[in-house]
């Protein structure tokens, strides 16, 4: 890694698709100076792929990568690059993500880092095995809004949380005249809203109030308004998830499956298919008063 005469890291950045969440990492490397003085890192956007040659050239002409071509192994066979943003389609993840191990890139990836268990399991086996940094895009732990909730808890001044609900709202599908995209294609975007949005919610339950490995129910439901397209069925026009967390009332770490005096609701089990069903026999709701559509 390259360093200023003052002082400043200047950690060499490899860009692997250049659609929109790759040009908001680009964006993001370059305003760490600004955001961040105190940490002294300057990224140098070195290389970036992307399989659609005008996406090359906009990396190049208009990001600012000093290199650019169509082929992600190109950029990870660069030396000078440290850092690699995996920004491609989901069904991309898991062999870009191995390679990027096996070549000894540290990386961030977008989430889900697989379509399945099976993709997401291989890429983390294959970072275990090289032993490179990774992270994953839950870019909502950092919210200052979080942040200070997970303060809260961790200090006790809630006391002891029993009881979790979370709401997220996106309507970034309903425009009827979109065009069909990976993200519409179940062979291809694998999970769909749950690995892209629903994730969030999971994560930031974990991440503010306990470990998944230390709860002993999450029961996460997702229910449709209205259908986008007759044959996609990974995608909604608008879509809610509800996520009820409800942490093991003995003792810390929780054991890995509760025993009968600990009732729990898995996905898939009656409980939970029966609060699904609930759910949608009601219908939409008003947002709660301080809730956003954002």
């Amino acid at each position: 890694m390259k360093t200023t005469d003052n002082g400043y890291a200047q950690p060499g950045i490899g860009l692997i698709s250049v659609g929109w969440m790759g040009k908001l990492h680009s964006r993001a490397y370059q305003a760490i100076p600004l955001a961040y003085p105190e940490l002294k890192i300057r990224p140098r956007l070195v290389h970036a792929a992307d399989t659609a040659p005008d996406r090359s050239d906009y990396a190049r002409q208009i990001l600012g990568y000093a290199r650019a071509g169509t082929d992600y192994r190109d950029v990870l066979a660069d030396p000078e690059v440290d850092v690699v943003s995996i920004c491609a389609p989901n069904m991309l993840h898991r062999e870009i993500g191995v390679a990027a191990a096996r070549a000894g890139k540290p990386f961030w990836i977008e989430k889900p880092v697989g379509r399945n268990a099976a993709e997401t399991a291989a890429v983390a086996a294959a970072a275990a095995e090289a032993g490179v940094a990774t992270s994953i895009g839950y870019n909502y732990r950092h919210a200052p809004a979080v942040e200070r909730v997970r303060e809260l808890i961790a200090a006790g001044e809630l006391g002891r949380i029993t009881n979790v609900r979370a709401v997220f709202f996106n309507s970034y599908a309903s425009e009827p005249n979109g065009a069909l995209s990976w993200r519409f294609r179940r062979d291809q975007a694998g999970s769909g809203a749950l690995g892209d949005l629903l994730s969030h919610v999971v994560d930031l339950m974990q991440y503010v109030v306990a470990p998944i490995s230390e709860v002993s129910s999450l029961l996460s439901t997702v229910y449709t308004k209205r259908p986008v397209l007759p044959m996609g069925s990974v995608s909604w026009a608008r879509w809610r998830t509800t996520t009820t967390w409800r942490p093991w009332s003995g003792s810390w770490p929780a054991p890995a499956r509760p025993g009968p005096s600990a009732p729990w609701r898995r996905p898939g089990s009656a409980s939970a298919r029966s609060a699904a069903s609930a759910l949608r026999s009601t219908g939409p709701r008003a947002p709660r008063p301080g809730t956003s559509s954002g």
